[in-house]
């Protein structure tokens, strides 16, 4: 086992945080052209304030979801483990000793056409499960899960 610590980062969220302010900030300069100049008059009035109307909720809504999900940063050091969850406005730091924490655990899931990812997962009590690692190659994940029980298993004997 390596004297160096071990880190995990698992920024996936922060590309829906870049994605979501494109998106409202988009929005919202079509808003102002609207309110500066009218509705653009290719539809009829109602229907023009309708669909701005979907675009905003569906935005609004998107945006409250994607900015819920947390950023991690898994970091092993010794026999002591720190996970950062890092959110856009907020961090949260939960430290621990390795012998208390289970082993990580490989989960498989899908993505919105359908192909395979893969998330290595690690359950802390009062938090539920954190994925501190994510990808489409099941090898990558499964590196990083064994990588982190090895270091657990080396301090729980």
């Amino acid at each position: 086992m390596s004297k160096h610590g071990l880190t995990f980062h698992q920024y996936v969220p922060a590309l829906g945080w870049a994605f979501m302010i494109a998106w409202m900030s988009i929005l919202g300069m079509f808003w102002h052209l609207i309110i500066r100049d009218g509705l653009p008059g290719q539809f009829a009035p109602d229907l023009e304030i309708l669909i701005m109307a979907f675009f905003s909720i569906a935005g609004i809504s998107v945006s409250a979801y994607v900015f819920s999900l947390p950023c991690i940063s898994l970091r092993v050091e010794g026999n002591k483990i720190t996970i950062k969850k890092i959110w856009f406005f907020q961090t949260r730091t939960l430290s621990g000793r390795l012998q208390d924490i289970p082993l990580a655990r490989l989960v498989k899931d899908n993505d919105s056409d359908g192909d395979p990812y893969y998330q290595a997962v690690i359950k802390i009590e009062d938090e539920g499960d954190i994925p501190f690692f994510q990808s489409s190659s099941k090898e990558d994940a499964e590196k990083a899960v064994e990588q982190l029980n090895e270091r657990i298993n080396a301090y729980k004997a």
